[in-house]
Formats: structure tokens, sequence, C-alpha cells
């Protein structure tokens, strides 16, 4: 079973699987065929189930099956078991498009403006930010659509510049948007 990260897809390139039905002192080996003869990653069992963690991974979607050998090299048959894993580390593009939605225009006295934001794809999250490095952060949500609106903090007076990223589900952040939109509180 996969343990670290929590679920597939992921960006972890040496992610852990849990193998079980193991015996104390036996070399547990990792495989990325079905044959065990591609291993990924091995170590010493200390009890019935062992967490191996994988040498360093490329992208790719992995099927993994494990053995395991006890001191005297006797090795048991490739496992029938088996965990999926998806290596995702390709960051999604930046977001392509800022426009103020409420208030409808600016300047304006709303303290919580809603930007909508576009160029995204569903189900990943996407970030709000008042600076062009994205380390500002005023709102957060997930994406049900190619563009989503997101409701800022309560701001003070001053000529605000919104910029966003999004976040697939695999973890990888896409750069800062360069498109971005001003709204003037007053």
């Amino acid at each position: 079973a996969l343990t670290v990260p929590a679920s597939s897809p992921g960006n972890d390139t040496t992610p852990t699987f849990n193998v079980d039905g193991v015996v104390s002192g036996d070399t547990v080996e990792l495989y990325s065929d079905a044959s065990c003869s591609t291993s990924i990653g091995s170590a010493t069992s200390t009890g019935t189930d062992q967490d191996v963690t994988t040498n360093v991974l490329g992208e790719a979607s992995y099927t993994v099956y494990a053995d395991s050998t006890d001191p005297a090299g006797n090795t048991s048959t490739c496992s029938s078991a088996n965990a999926a894993y998806v290596l995702d580390t390709t960051p999604p593009t930046k977001p392509s498009g800022l426009t103020l939605n409420t208030p409808a225009t600016s300047p304006n006295n709303d303290t919580t403006p809603t930007i909508n934001i576009a160029g995204l794809t569903s189900g990943n999250d996407v970030t709000l930010f008042t600076d062009s490095g994205c380390t500002s952060q005023v709102a957060t949500g997930t994406s049900g659509a190619a563009s989503h609106a997101l409701t800022s903090v309560a701001l003070g007076d001053a000529t605000h510049d919104f910029y966003a990223t999004t976040t697939d589900v695999a973890g990888n952040e896409s750069a800062c948007s360069t498109a971005t939109v001003q709204y003037v509180l007053d």
C-alpha cells in the first residue's frame, strides 16, 4: 500500500510503500514490474510489515510489486498484490487572466473585492495574492471550471494589484501569473 504521499498522483520522487506479510530480518524489495526484475528500493524488515522508500523515480505511472529474501538467501515469489502510484512533477500552466468581478468598478469602497481568475484546470486549487512574487496570500479555493472567482480577505485603503497561482492535485504549484488586475480601495 502507498503510505507517503497519502494519495496518488503525487510529486514525491521517493514514495514509501508498506509491504505486509513479511518476516523480521528479511530483505523486502520493491519492483516496478510484475516479474520483480526492476528493483526500485529495499529495506530490512523489523516485523510482519515494513515501510520501504523507493530510490529516486522519474515522472511516470508505476505499479509496484514486492518480494522478500530471508537471511539464508531464499527469495519469495513476486507478489501478486501491488500498489499504484502516479508521479507528477510538472507544474500546471500559470493563470492567464484576472478580472474584477465584484465590485464591477474601481475605485470602490468594497473592502473584500472578488476577483475572477481564468486559465485554470477544474479540480486544481487556486490562490490569490496582492504582490507580483505571489507571497501575500489573500484568498484560496478549488476551481470547478476553467475560471474561478475568489473573494479577498478584508483589505485596507490602497491600490491593490492581484496575481494568482494554481496547484494541481499532485501538489505542483504554477508560476505566479503575469496577468494581473488592479483595484483601488477608497
